[in-house]
C-alpha cells in the first residue's frame, strides 16, 4: 500500500511539474506576441511619420482606376499593414519603408486597384457609398480581429482601429462591392452560394469593363 502512495506521489509531483511548465511557457509565449505587436506597431508609425515627413514623394499617383487614383502613400500603407504576416517572436522589426517586402507591395497594389474598380463601377452606376456607414463598419469588423488568437490578425486590426482613414479606400471597396452585388442580386429570391459567387464575378467583369487601369512602376 505504502508503495502505490509513493507512486500516486511521485506522478501527481510530476504532473504538477508539467502544469507549471505548461502554465509558464503559455504565459512566456503571450509576452512575446504582446512584444512582437508593440515592436510592430513602433514600426509602422515610424513608416508612417517618413511617409509624412516626404510627403511630396508619397503623394505621387502610381495608377488610376477610371476616375480614381492610387497614390505612392495607400500602396505603402497597405503593405506595411500585410507586413504583419511576418511578425516574429523576439524580432524588433526597425524597417524603413523601402525595406517592405516586394510580394507585400504587389499584394497591396493588387488589392487598390481591385478596391479602385469597384469604387469606380460604382460612381458610374450611380450608386452612392455612405463612408461614415464604410469607416464604421471597418472599425466594427476590426474591433472584432483584435480578440483574436493569431498574432499578425491581431496585429493588422490594432493598425486598423488606430488608423482608420489611412485604410478608407478599402472601407469603401467593400461597401461599394456589397451594395453592386445587391444590385445584381435584385430580382434574384434563390440567392445560393454559386449565384452570389456569380454576382461578384460579373460585378468584377463589369467594374474592369467599365473602368480603364493606368499602371505606373511603384
Amino acid at each position: 500500500m505504502g508503495k502505490w502512495k509513493w507512486i500516486i506521489g511521485i506522478g501527481s509531483a510530476m504532473l504538477l511539474v508539467v502544469i507549471f511548465f505548461f502554465g509558464w511557457s503559455v504565459i512566456q509565449s503571450k509576452q512575446m506576441e504582446e512584444k512582437s505587436i508593440t515592436n510592430y506597431l513602433e514600426w509602422f508609425h515610424q513608416i508612417d511619420e517618413q511617409m509624412m515627413d516626404n510627403e511630396y514623394e508619397y503623394n505621387e499617383i502610381i495608377a488610376t482606376v477610371g476616375s480614381e487614383s492610387i497614390t505612392k502613400r495607400e500602396l505603402y500603407t497597405v503593405a506595411a499593414a500585410l507586413s504583419s504576416q511576418k511578425l516574429e517572436f523576439e524580432t524588433d522589426p526597425t524597417f524603413t519603408p523601402h525595406q517592405i517586402d516586394q510580394p507585400f507591395l504587389d499584394s497591396a497594389y493588387d488589392r487598390l486597384i481591385l478596391d479602385s474598380l469597384f469604387i469606380c463601377y460604382a460612381k458610374s452606376q450611380q450608386i452612392p457609398i455612405d463612408k461614415k456607414d464604410a469607416l464604421d463598419f471597418q472599425q466594427k469588423f476590426a474591433e472584432g480581429e483584435m480578440e483574436s488568437n493569431t498574432v499578425n490578425i491581431r496585429a493588422e486590426a490594432i493598425v486598423k482601429v488606430n488608423y482608420p482613414t489611412m485604410f478608407e479606400k478599402e472601407a469603401f471597396g467593400y461597401q461599394a462591392l456589397q451594395e453592386l452585388v445587391a444590385k445584381e442580386l435584385n430580382n434574384v429570391n434563390n440567392r445560393t452560394p454559386e449565384i452570389i459567387n456569380k454576382a461578384h464575378e460579373e460585378v468584377l467583369r463589369l467594374a474592369q469593363a467599365t473602368c480603364p487601369i493606368e499602371k505606373n512602376s511603384y
